[in-house]
C-alpha cells in the first residue's frame, strides 16, 4: 500500500543478449485494468550504425548521344566491420535528365570489409547538356543500412554523333 492506494506491479526483463526491452505491467487496485510500460525497443543486431560502404564511378563516358543507351561502371567499397548483403538501385525520377535503361536494381552479393564489386549500369539521356549522373542508392535490407550517392559523374549528352 503506496500512499492509501494498492499497488501491484510485475516487471519482466531477462537478461539475455537476444531480447529486445522490457515490459513493465502495474495495477493501481486488484480488478482494475492493467498498465503497460515499455521502454523504446532496440534491437543491436540490426543497427547500422557500422555499415558503411563508398559507391564511385570507375568508367564511364564523357561523351553521350541523347536517347541512346550508354554504360557505366560503379564500385562498390564495404567499409564496414560485418559482412553487408548489398543491393544497388537507381530509382526512375521525374527530375533525373539520366535515368536507368532495363535493369534499375541490381544485387551486388555479400562483401566482407575491404572488399569492392564492380557492376555495369545501363543508362539512359533524356535531355541534351551537361548532365549529372546520380540518383544510386545502396541498401542492406538486413540491418536497415540506405545510403544515397547523388552527382557521382558529369557527361555531355549530345544529339548528333560528334561523340
Amino acid at each position: 500500500k503506496i500512499g492509501g492506494r494498492d499497488r501491484v506491479s510485475y516487471h519482466y526483463h531477462q537478461a539475455n543478449p537476444a531480447d529486445l526491452g522490457c515490459v513493465e505491467i502495474r495495477w493501481r487496485r486488484s480488478g482494475h485494468v492493467g498498465v503497460l510500460k515499455t521502454k523504446a525497443l532496440v534491437n543491436p543486431h540490426r543497427s547500422s550504425d557500422n555499415a558503411r560502404c563508398s559507391l564511385s564511378i570507375v568508367e564511364a563516358p564523357d561523351k553521350v548521344l541523347i536517347e541512346r543507351v550508354f554504360h557505366v561502371t560503379v564500385e562498390i567499397e564495404s567499409k564496414s566491420t560485418r559482412h553487408l548483403h548489398l543491393r544497388l538501385s537507381i530509382p526512375s525520377h521525374k527530375h533525373l535528365s539520366i535515368v536507368p535503361a532495363g535493369v534499375s536494381n541490381y544485387s551486388c552479393g555479400v562483401l566482407k570489409m575491404n572488399e569492392k564489386r564492380r557492376v555495369k549500369v545501363a543508362l539512359l539521356p533524356l535531355a541534351l547538356g551537361i548532365q549529372k549522373i546520380s540518383g544510386f542508392k545502396l541498401r542492406c535490407p538486413e540491418i536497415g543500412f540506405t545510403a544515397d550517392f547523388d552527382d557521382l559523374h558529369q557527361c555531355c549528352v549530345m544529339k548528333t554523333s560528334t561523340v
